[in-house]
């Protein structure tokens, strides 16, 4: 069986404005690079996850995102 999991974006420069999102760029505030960075290995080796694909947005804030969070999953020490 496949699961899909799917993770919120980090805080934006429009989330601290209380604009809305989604057409527009916006760029990861320093608490939003923190949060992308959250997600550890250490929860997808405890649940057995195998991560086959990463699918996101060419948006730059959704990129940095999973970069972030691919990076902190397969590489920590980032």
């Amino acid at each position: 069986m496949k699961y899909v999991y799917l993770m919120r974006n980090g805080q934006t420069l429009f989330n601290v404005q209380h604009k809305i999102q989604g057409f527009c760029d916006s760029p990861l505030t320093s608490l939003g690079i923190k949060q992308a960075k959250e997600p550890k290995k250490e929860y997808f080796e405890h649940e057995k996850v195998k991560l086959e694909e990463a699918h996101f947005s060419v948006l730059k804030y959704n990129y940095e995102n999973n970069v972030f969070r691919l990076q902190s999953i397969f590489n920590p020490s980032c």
